[in-house]
């Protein structure tokens, strides 16, 4: 393939884009019919879409109706999914019950042999309180299985448009006594913070979630071995979160993307594939959301977190809510209360050197700083302590700095990290790539300044993925109600832009488009992902520039100049895909270029295709939560809302 050019003007339509004009009926009804194939459109709204479809022209309101149509009718299919899981989980609490019945009624059985003409009186006393004590047993599960069944039914439809209050500890203690009996060797810890309050949600949906995923959780340890199931319950900002973690089989990584598709089961034949979807479905309609934990909390396997909205939070009084000015002073107030982390480890062998790395990190104010000799002691410390920065010689003695940096990042003990070298080459800049580090530099450090740069740059995206993780399952909720206020005030297209992110769910498979290599696209389509091409450079940067695809590999074609062009293009965007470079890639300035300008893997050739497609997952799922802190940051400037970090600083 010959030379292709990339003199393409940036983002052409969005130029021609005037966030002032107002938008047109087929741009209301598609944003109805969106809200309505995702569950949201409350009942009220059915008139508005119905006035907008009227203002059509017959041929477009014919497809708009048959969208409305499937919109309809994905609502219907998804309450047969959920009343199909619902009779699952009644079969599996009808098998609890019988044996567990069995167990009073041995009791009754042994106990009535007492109740004789040659018993003592004492002993007719123990006897029959015995038996009342398991009656008492038969009736609370008895009632509790008919609670399962009867309760929370919502034929209209209507469970979104309502604000529904549950005391979470209550419903969290009587989904454990309905839960599954635990295998022999397999314990069940529960441990529940008091004082949670209420949240939005409502009693035989919440219970479900949580008894599909008790029962996964399990089926998985018991697969295992012996081990504990974890359910935790705690406050979490304003909201709270649940975890049920295992110590089981695990999950397999190329497995993770897909654990929310309908269908989609690790457990063969014996799974239909529908509990976690169903799960996220009943979590969608209260603002509440389920994410698999990554890393989990020590030193359980495989964890999942079920994040609930505080009810108090949904009692703020309507006007307050409604209006921009309004939802910009509640996000003030939480920002301004979340005190952010600012941790850096320092490694290097040289005790002078050390001295001389914390005093330039420590120029910055609040910044904690401690030092460690050697990568075993670093990933020691970080063991007992993460940190938001990581900054490593590569040449420690026995374990190098970029091995310390891809531990630290993959388990998730550093949110970032810088690496230095005074060996440079294009191997160590790969390596320092694929391990995650953000800077690259030269020791002996003779500009302070790049580093200062480096390691602020670092820091504040951590603020915004600490403030995203701090409000939780709230940030939806506001983000969508933001939103509306928005358009409704005309605000800047980029505000708009910044909130619909936050606002939608980014999960699934992901939409990768593949430039030049026809070959690597059947490995990513069995990994899971929606693979297309393959495609020239001008019809790759037109999907980037358009925000179709949320991943995009280079493949063997285009020449190493066009690429490099192409790639700066491409990550110079406002909402860029992860771009991994399967080319060979270069010389060290070439390689320095590619870390710079935040390539999110380089693989090398000949592409080995199972780690191509394990490293387009990984660079996607990062992608996805660096893309929710990146549109936090660009709200908060936006709206003028000002950050605040700790002002002493420690240096330990």
């Amino acid at each position: 393939m010959g030379r292709t050019a990339v003199k393409i003007r940036l983002y052409p339509e969005r130029r021609r884009k005037d966030p002032m004009l107002p938008r047109s009926s087929t741009q209301r009804v598609l944003e109805l019919v969106d809200r309505q194939l995702s569950g949201t459109l409350a009942p009220a709204a059915e008139a508005e879409l119905a006035q907008a479809l009227a203002a059509l022209d017959s041929g477009t309101r014919a497809l708009a109706e048959r969208l409305v149509g499937l919109g309809r009718e994905r609502r219907e299919f998804r309450r047969g999914l959920v009343q199909t899981a619902k009779l699952a989980e009644v079969g599996m609490a009808f098998a609890e019950l019988v044996h567990e019945l069995r167990q009073p009624l041995s009791s009754i059985s042994g106990f009535a042999q007492l109740l004789s003409p040659a018993s003592k009186h004492e002993e007719l006393a123990d006897g029959l309180r015995e038996i009342l004590h398991q009656c008492g047993r038969m009736e609370t599960m008895l009632e509790g299985l008919r609670r399962f069944l009867r309760a929370g039914d919502d034929p209209d439809g209507q469970a979104a448009t309502k604000v529904r209050e549950l005391d979470v500890e209550e419903a969290l203690r009587a989904s454990v006594a309905l839960a599954p009996k635990m295998p022999p060797g397999v314990q069940l810890e529960v441990q529940i913070s008091p004082d949670l309050g209420k949240v939005v949600s409502e009693a035989q949906p919440f219970s479900q979630v949580i008894l599909n995923l008790l029962a996964n959780a399990r089926d998985a340890q018991a697969a295992k071995g012996p081990g504990t199931v974890l359910l935790m319950a705690e406050r979490e900002g304003d909201g709270v979160s649940v975890v049920i973690a295992d110590e089981g089989t695990g999950i397999a990584p190329e497995f993770t993307g897909r654990l929310f598709e309908p269908f989609a089961t690790t457990k063969g034949e014996a799974g239909t594939g529908l509990g976690l979807y169903i799960c996220q479905e009943l979590l969608a309609t209260w603002g509440a959301e389920i994410t698999l934990l990554s890393p989990p909390p020590r030193p359980y396997v495989t964890a999942f977190a079920v994040r609930l909205r505080s009810a108090r939070a949904s009692t703020t009084p309507v006007g307050r809510q409604d209006g921009l000015d309004g939802l910009r002073t509640q996000l003030a107030e939480r920002v301004v209360a979340l005190k952010a982390s600012q941790s850096v480890l320092v490694v290097d062998d040289e005790p002078g050197v050390r001295r001389v790395l914390r005093v330039l990190v420590s120029a910055d104010e609040g910044l904690e700083v401690t030092e460690a000799g050697d990568g075993h002691e670093a990933l020691e410390l970080l063991q007992r302590s993460p940190v938001q920065v990581l900054i490593a010689d590569n040449g420690l003695p026995g374990m190098t700095g970029l091995e310390v940096v891809r531990q630290a990042i993959a388990g998730g003990r550093a949110a970032e990290a810088i690496a230095l070298t005074s060996l440079p080459s294009p191997e160590t800049v790969v390596e320092a790539l694929n391990a995650g580090a953000c800077g690259y530099l030269l020791k002996p450090v003779e500009d302070a300044q790049a580093l200062r740069s480096c390691l602020r740059g670092a820091l504040a995206r951590d603020r915004m993925r600490q403030l995203v993780a701090a409000l939780g399952s709230d940030l939806r909720p506001w983000a969508d109600r933001a939103l509306a206020a928005a358009r409704e005030a005309r605000a800047s297209r980029a505000l708009i832009e910044a909130l619909e992110i936050l606002a939608r769910r980014l999960e699934g498979p992901a939409r990768v488009g593949v430039v030049a290599e026809k070959a690597l696209i059947s490995p990513l389509a069995l990994a899971g992902h929606r693979a297309e091409g393959p495609w020239e450079l001008p019809r790759a940067l037109s999907a980037a520039a358009a925000g179709e695809i949320e991943a995009l590999v280079l493949g063997e074609g285009p020449e190493a100049a066009d690429a490099a062009a192409f790639a700066r293009m491409v990550l110079d965007g406002p909402w860029p895909p992860a771009l991994i470079w399967a080319l060979e890639p270069g010389g060290f300035d070439q390689t320095l270029a590619l870390l710079e300008a935040q390539v999110a893997a380089v693989v090398r050739r000949p592409v080995d295709l199972p780690a191509l497609a394990a490293a387009v997952s990984r660079a996607v799922e990062r992608r996805r939560r660096e893309l929710k802190a990146r549109a936090l940051g660009l709200v908060l400037e936006q709206l003028q809302i000002p950050m605040t970090t700790p002002t002493a600083s420690k240096v330990g």
